[in-house]
């Protein structure tokens, strides 16, 4: 048994999903990487925003989260 095969799950035993339920799995994950980046970074630059009394850095810290939440989807499921 190779940890490499995609039936497995991580705790080492076969993977019963159904092909749904694991896109289903892929789907939820890509989406929550999509929420958290710009919230994260948007968040960072809302603070920063107040404690320098700017008003463009939280704009500027959406646009980089969805940027880098797109890249790492990239880095994870986009490569063969």
């Amino acid at each position: 048994m190779s940890p490499a095969s995609p039936n497995l799950t991580p705790s080492g035993g076969k993977d019963e999903r159904s092909g749904f339920s694991r896109g289903s799995d892929l789907a939820a994950q890509i989406v929550s990487y999509l929420i958290a980046g710009p919230l994260t970074f948007g968040a960072i630059g809302w603070g920063l925003d107040a404690l320098l009394s700017t008003h463009f850095l939280r704009p500027i810290g959406i646009i980089v989260g969805v940027a880098l939440s797109m890249y790492v989807i990239w880095l994870r499921y986009g490569r063969p």
